[in-house]
């Protein structure tokens, strides 16, 4: 339809512009999470998420981004999101848990741990302290209860540096459904190592620039218009 072409329009204008404007400030910006392209970016994350392992948690069993993905499909693997949820609202790996629905899930079933039968459970974060930290409590709390718990190399970051999608919650709970989108928070500007094509987000944010809210939400209402 003409209304769906002119949004269309509006929000490939936004985008562009938008693209044109943060593209510059991060430039001009300088600092750690602006520096180099996406291939530097991927290994800046690697290299912090070897730093905070050696550093703040030590060694423990982990799984790399595409095993994660595969198991992820099998249903062998629970995904657990740590972050708070100002950032999980951005996006998540789809078909994750938050920590919060987690932990309900395991106080309701302490004793069988049924929702964990033939699982293995896999923690994130942004890079991966906050989800080391938690897996190695974890680790410790359902020792001998069937489970391993496993951290996720590089945690969401190294997660879309390796192409694969996360997504936004339509609702309030896991059940809502999702939709994929090119969005990641990073927790802080030192941490915006998003690759090329996402936009990244950070607390403090209002939801980032007029341009790109105004762009996201021509999207959504593009999407959601009946297209022949």
């Amino acid at each position: 339809s003409q209304q769906v072409k002119m949004a269309t329009a509006f929000w490939g204008l936004f985008w562009a512009l938008d693209e044109m404007v943060t593209g510059r400030k991060k430039q001009s910006e300088g600092g750690e999470g602006g520096e180099g392209g996406g291939e530097a970016k991927g290994k800046r994350v690697q290299e912090l998420y070897r730093k905070f392992r050696d550093e703040c948690y030590g060694p423990i069993p982990e799984v790399d981004t595409k095993e994660a993905w595969e198991r992820l499909a099998k249903g062998t693997l629970v995904v657990v999101d740590v972050r708070k949820q100002e950032e999980w609202r951005t996006s998540m790996i789809p078909g994750a848990m938050t920590k919060e629905e987690f932990e309900i899930e395991v106080h309701k079933d302490q004793e069988k741990l049924g929702f964990l039968e033939g699982k293995d459970v896999c923690t994130y974060c942004t890079i991966g302290m906050r989800a080391g930290k938690y897996a190695k409590k974890l680790a410790g709390d359902l020792k001998g209860r069937g489970p391993k718990v496993l951290n996720l190399k590089g945690s969401i970051l190294g997660w879309v540096h390796d192409g694969l999608p996360v997504a936004r919650r339509l609702g309030e709970t896991r059940h809502a459904g999702e939709e994929v989108v090119k969005e990641v928070h990073v927790n802080n500007p030192k941490f915006d190592l998003a690759p090329d094509g996402y936009e990244a987000r950070w607390f403090g944010q209002s939801g980032g620039s007029l341009l790109a809210r105004c762009g996201r939400a021509l999207r959504r209402w593009a999407s959601a218009a009946a297209i022949p």
